[in-house]
């Protein structure tokens, strides 16, 4: 393959990625209260049910009296998932 045939796969491929990139339309970002404008055929299939608010900020909470405060963290929410997944596999192997 000569170099000139060499440059211009090059460039043609890089042409192709710049066009895909293009395209490629950003992320759609969507607020809360945007979803609950959204009606439930609206909802339903695209995702949107899924997804839980991420809070951001600085600060504390304090329980009063004898109160715990209870988060999931990152590996029990895996775990949890986890367990779904294997819940699911299991209903469709006895279906």
């Amino acid at each position: 393959m000569k170099a000139s045939d060499v440059q211009k796969a090059t460039s043609i491929t890089l042409a192709t990625i710049m066009a895909a990139g293009a395209l490629a339309q950003p992320a759609q970002a969507i607020t809360k209260s945007e979803l609950n404008q959204l009606s439930y055929l609206q909802v339903k299939g695209t995702g949107l049910a899924n997804r839980c608010p991420e809070v951001i900020g600085e600060g504390s909470i304090t329980p009063k009296g004898g109160q715990k405060v209870r988060g999931r963290g990152s590996e029990e929410r895996k775990n949890a998932r986890r367990r779904a997944g294997a819940k699911r596999q299991q209903q469709q192997q006895l279906a």
